[in-house]
């Protein structure tokens, strides 16, 4: 981590930033839950879905994303599955 990450994460609580999130995916969009907050994107709000070996990309802007963990699902297969069904959910809105 370098200086300015650690330092801007040493500032104030952090709260739903830091700690646990819950993402939520349904026909409607993307919902993400939070200590503190929730937030929804609907699907024509998403620019694209990535992933690589350890990680869900679910972007929601050219440099901000919603970085999810595949070690945090039960199975390789369900994480296969949650980044193909966010694919078929965004596709099917028409983007």
């Amino acid at each position: 981590m370098s200086y300015s990450v650690r330092k801007l994460a040493s500032e104030g609580k952090n709260k739903g930033i830091l700690g646990s999130h819950t993402i939520i995916i349904s026909e409607e969009g993307l919902q993400e839950i939070t200590e503190v907050s929730e937030s929804r994107s609907i699907w024509s709000g998403i620019e694209r879905i990535e992933e690589n070996e350890e990680y869900i990309f679910v972007y929601i802007g050219a440099y901000q994303a919603h970085v999810i963990p595949k070690r945090d699902f039960a199975s390789k297969e369900d994480a296969k599955e949650f980044a193909e069904q966010a694919r078929l959910y965004r596709s099917n809105c028409g983007v």
